[in-house]
């Protein structure tokens, strides 16, 4: 018996055997259809694997509290989507007649976007690892130091970038070890040229391993003072107390001295007062009594504080204080400081206790 689809089958086959006999750019017209069809194929591919890993991976992801899983989850689903993408693209082409010189340089392209793409995905959850995480930690302990975090972090990328990149030229069939050996041989001048950079990492390792400081510090030098803004590989930032940024090398900063006031349990403040020479002996006494007794009702002081008598000035009678604020940070003790000499100033006042300033006196003796 006939069959009676065979009439339309036939008229299909002969309406699509053109295709075979039409040629576009050295390619017949059915073989553009497929490549095309297999570009579509991987597009679609691509997205089922990403509807899956959505509904299935996030469902699990959601059992647990972490951020990593949904954070690991997109960038597969992002990197899966361009992967498949760009491998049917690939085999895509393979299915056309092209020169041997095309192909080759599609290959070399889609090596390098894979290797890009897999890198830059493992990065962003490094990246995501080292914010949400061993930030936190440094936060927590003083095992590790959250200021050379950032550091270390563009340290790593570094290195597997450099890693990255001499894998692709080994696979575009490039020699890698007369390649690290020219660049040893005809790098010396480099090298050369590199001293201040070079010098500023190993300042910004040292900086790291002797934990100087860390952000946030409040730290004096010779030529400058101010609080610790970010620590990077060539300079670490601060912010002067006028107000300015200040730029250092770390390879300076790893050989000067430098006094990180922020370590200071307290902070102390010395305190000098000059009283006029006409004040008794008894009102002396009775300063004293009063600077102890400031000091000691501020809540932001030590209850311990010293107070003496210790000079004859040109002028006056010199008072010395001690004391010490609680808080290292800077702000806050200028504002402390600034309430305590205001407290002193209205209490002296009271007591009738004469401030001295710079005078002299001159005794004229006539001669006969």
């Amino acid at each position: 018996m006939e069959n009676p689809l065979s009439p339309l089958q036939g008229s299909a086959l002969d309406q699509l055997s053109f295709m075979s006999d039409v040629v576009i750019l050295n390619n017949r017209l059915d073989q553009l259809v497929v490549a095309l069809m297999t570009i579509l194929g991987g597009w679609i591919l691509a997205r089922i694997a990403t509807a899956f890993l959505g509904r299935t991976m996030t469902r699990l992801a959601k059992r647990t509290v972490t951020k990593l899983d949904d954070m690991a989850i997109s960038v597969t689903r992002n990197a899966i989507t361009y992967i498949i993408v760009l491998l049917s693209f690939s085999y895509a082409t393979h299915l056309l007649t092209l020169a041997e010189g095309i192909h080759i340089f599609i290959s070399k392209v889609v090596l390098i976007l894979l290797a890009w793409k897999v890198t830059s995905s493992f990065l962003r959850v490094f990246d995501f690892v080292v914010q949400e995480y061993v930030m936190a930690y440094a936060k927590t302990t003083d095992m590790l130091d959250q200021t050379i975090i950032p550091t270390l972090e563009r340290i790593v990328k570094s290195l597997v970038w450099g890693a990255v990149i001499l894998m692709i030229i080994s696979n575009l069939g490039y020699d890698v070890t007369s390649l690290i050996a020219g660049l040893g041989i005809g790098g010396l001048a480099f090298a050369l040229a590199a001293q201040d950079a070079l010098g500023n990492l190993i300042g910004s390792i040292s900086l790291f391993l002797d934990r100087t400081f860390k952000v946030g510090d409040y730290i004096e030098t010779a030529d400058f003072s101010g609080t610790v803004k970010s620590v990077g590989l060539r300079s670490t930032r601060f912010n002067s107390v006028q107000g300015t940024e200040v730029i250092v090398p770390n390879k300076t900063l790893a050989n000067i001295n430098i006094e990180n006031l922020s370590r200071r349990p307290k902070r102390r403040i010395d305190l000098s007062i000059g009283l006029t020479y006409e004040t008794s002996s008894a009102k002396l006494k009775e300063a004293m009594k009063l600077l102890k007794d400031i000091v000691k009702a501020n809540k932001n002081t030590d209850a311990h504080s010293r107070v003496h008598f210790s000079e004859f000035a040109d002028s006056a009678l010199i008072l010395t204080l001690t004391y010490w604020i609680k808080d290292t940070d800077l702000e806050k003790g200028q504002k402390v400081q600034n309430d305590i000499n205001l407290k002193i100033k209205s209490e002296f006042e009271k007591a009738e206790l004469d401030i001295a300033y710079p005078t002299q006196t001159l005794y004229m003796h006539q001669v006969k």
